[in-house]
């Protein structure tokens, strides 16, 4: 197990459990490490891992029937201290086996492996279905491929694995899906769209406006033509007693 925790700073510390100071950590009879890192308790705690043994010995088998397995000790071993509960407002996402298991927003830091959960469950977009989807899927093809299985539902839901209950639950999470909504520039498009004939509309109308108004210009400029004569006469007679 890789841990790698980064902090606001800049600063990562990693954690490999793969590489212990001597090649056996525990006593020579374990024969699996139990690993665990405490995420669960961050909000309370500082960030501890964990690490306990299986311990085998041959008196284990004692009192125990030839055709029975011998069942190990789990037995605990030692806590270590990853994050202390002073530095946690500092950590900027933790990583452990290259998958992001929490990172912040803000002043909380999220619990990824809740968030994945739901994600994973719930989720449906264009290139992804979420399981929930898919069991609902699964459960109506299986109803129509067998219309006696169909009728019992709760061994139709153990053909997939599900309870009748856990489908129940299945069925109002996907009742709960935010209905499509449309993407803002599509929308922005189709408002430009609708708007666009109004407005040539109102350039049309102007402009029919512009060339009446244009036309009671001239009408109302243009001189008489009684007006106009009779001055060109005064101004011919005084030119001739000139």
């Amino acid at each position: 197990m890789n841990i790698q925790v980064f902090y606001d700073s800049g600063r990562v510390d990693e954690f490999d459990v793969d590489r212990f100071t001597l090649p056996q950590p525990f006593d020579g009879n374990n024969m699996l490490t139990n690993f665990e890192v405490r995420f669960d308790n961050l909000d309370t705690e500082s960030l501890w891992l964990q690490a306990h043994f299986y311990d085998i010995r041959a008196e284990y088998r004692q009192d125990v029937q030839a055709d029975t397995t011998p069942v190990a000790r789990r037995m605990r071993g030692w806590r270590f201290l990853l994050v202390d509960k002073t530095e946690i407002s500092h950590v900027s996402k933790i990583v452990v086996n290259k998958e992001m298991v929490a990172w912040r927003v803000g002043e909380d830091l999220i619990n990824g492996i809740k968030f994945r959960a739901q994600e994973l469950a719930c989720f449906n977009n264009d290139t992804a279905s979420s399981i929930n989807s898919k069991a609902v899927a699964v459960h109506d093809y299986l109803a129509n491929t067998d219309p006696i299985l169909a009728a019992n539902e709760d061994e139709l839901c153990q053909m997939f694995g599900y309870t009748r209950r856990a489908y129940e639950q299945v069925l109002l999470a996907e009742g709960c899906q935010p209905t499509e909504v449309k993407k803002p520039e599509q929308q922005g498009a189709k408002e430009s769209a609708e708007q666009a004939p109004a407005e040539c509309e109102e350039v049309e109308d102007d402009e029919g406006s512009w060339l009446e108004s244009l036309s009671n210009v001239d009408e109302a400029d243009e001189p008489d033509d009684d007006v106009w004569d009779d001055d060109y006469d005064d101004y011919d007679d005084e030119e001739n007693t000139r």
